[in-house]
C-alpha cells in the first residue's frame, strides 16, 4: 500500500469493516504520530515475508522431494503430504492468531496518545503490554510447525548421523528466522494485502454504481468535531482549508483563565495520518499539539470508536458526528 490508499478520497470511502481491517497494518507508533489511517514499512514486511515463504517452499520441497526418494514408497509419500499439509496450516493459522490483536492494539495506542488521566493512561499501556491468550497460542503453533518441518527433512530427507547434526542446526536456525518473520512482519504485510483488495473491490462497485446512477453505500460523509482550546488561531485567521480538511473558528468567550476558543475540525472523507500531519505542521507547536489530539479523536469516531472529550471541556458541546457539509 503507498500513501494514496484508494482513489477519489473526497467522492469515495471504504466501508466501516474495511476501515477496521485497516487497523491492522503496520503503523508508525512514533511520538507524534501514534498511526490510525496509515500504512507504512509495506515494502520492508513484504521482503522479509518473500524470504520466509522461500524457506518455507524449501522445506516443503526438500521433505517431498526425500519421501519420493524413499524407494518410491507410496504410503511415505502420503506421510510426507500430510506433514507439509500440517505445517503450512499450523502456520497460517498461528500467523492470524498471533496478529488477532494488532487492530485492537492501534486503537488502545491511539487512545493513549490523546488520553492525559494518569490512571487511564497506566491501564491503556498495561492493556497494550498484555499478551493475549490467542498470541501465546499463535506462536506456539509456529514453533509446533517448525519442529514438524524439521521432523520432516530427518525423516523423509535422511537427515542422520553426526555429519548431519550441524546441517540441522543451521536449518533450525532457518526456521526460527521464519518463526520471527511471521510474527513480526508477515501478519502486518497479510493485513496490508487484504485491506489494499477490499478498498479496490469497494472502488470498482463505488465506481460501477455511479456509472449506472445506483445509489451505494460508499459516498464520503462530512465529519466533524467541535473542540474549545485556550490557543487562537494564528495570525487571526478564522477558517483555514488543507485539502480535504477544514479548520473554523466557531466562538469565543470569556472563561476563568482568559479568553476561550471553540473550534471546529471538518474533513470531507476520512483523515488520514499523512492528512493530520499536512494539517498540523502549518500551525505553531502548542496549536498543533492541539489540533493533532482532536484530530485522532475525530479519526477514532471514523473507525468506530468513542472520540472522547473535548481537550477543555467546558459546557459539553464537543461533538464528533457526521454531517452532511461544511
Amino acid at each position: 500500500m503507498s500513501d494514496s490508499y484508494y482513489p477519489a478520497p473526497s467522492q469515495f470511502s471504504p466501508s466501516l469493516p474495511t476501515i477496521q481491517s485497516w487497523l491492522g497494518t503496520r503503523k508508525s507508533n512514533t511520538v507524534n504520530r501514534t498511526g490510525l489511517l496509515e500504512t507504512v514499512g509495506f515494502s520492508k514486511d513484504q521482503g522479509w515475508t518473500i524470504i520466509a515463504i522461500l524457506i518455507e517452499i524449501m522445506a516443503l520441497g526438500l521433505t517431498i522431494i526425500g519421501a519420493i526418494r524413499a524407494q518410491n514408497n507410496s504410503k511415505v509419500v502420503i506421510g510426507a503430504i500430510i506433514v507439509v499439509i500440517l505445517f503450512v496450516t499450523l502456520d497460517i493459522i498461528g500467523v492470524k492468531m498471533f496478529h488477532a490483536k494488532s487492530e485492537y492494539r492501534t486503537v488502545l495506542r491511539n487512545r493513549l496518545s490523546v488520553t492525559v488521566d494518569p490512571i487511564l493512561r497506566w491501564n491503556l499501556d498495561k492493556q497494550i503490554r498484555e499478551w493475549a491468550f490467542g498470541e501465546f497460542l499463535g506462536l506456539l503453533l509456529m514453533v509446533i510447525s517448525a519442529g514438524l518441518k524439521i521432523f520432516g527433512l530427518v525423516v523423509f530427507f535422511s537427515l542422520k548421523g553426526s555429519g548431519s547434526i550441524m546441517l540441522i542446526a543451521v536449518i533450525s536456525i532457518f526456521y526460527l528466522v521464519v518463526i520471527y518473520i511471521h510474527s513480526s512482519h508477515t501478519g502486518y504485510w497479510l493485513a496490508a494485502v487484504q485491506t489494499s483488495r477490499k478498498m479496490k473491490k469497494e472502488y470498482d462497485k463505488w465506481v460501477d454504481a455511479n456509472s449506472k446512477g445506483l445509489s451505494n453505500s460508499f459516498g464520503v460523509q462530512t465529519y466533524s468535531r467541535l473542540y474549545t482550546s485556550s490557543l487562537v488561531m494564528q495570525d487571526g485567521v478564522k477558517v483555514f482549508h488543507n485539502g480535504r480538511q477544514k479548520l473554523e473558528l466557531v466562538s469565543s468567550a470569556p472563561g476563568q483563565n482568559g479568553q476561550v476558543f471553540t473550534y471546529r475540525i471538518s474533513s470531507v472523507g476520512l483523515i488520514w495520518d499523512s492528512d493530520i500531519s499536512s494539517l498540523t505542521s502549518l500551525f505553531t507547536d502548542r496549536f498543533a499539539q492541539e489540533l493533532r489530539t482532536e484530530c485522532i479523536r475525530l479519526q477514532m469516531t471514523m473507525v468506530g470508536h468513542d472520540g472522547g472529550p473535548a481537550t477543555i471541556p467546558t459546557d459539553g458541546s464537543d461533538s464528533a458526528i457526521p454531517s452532511t457539509g461544511f
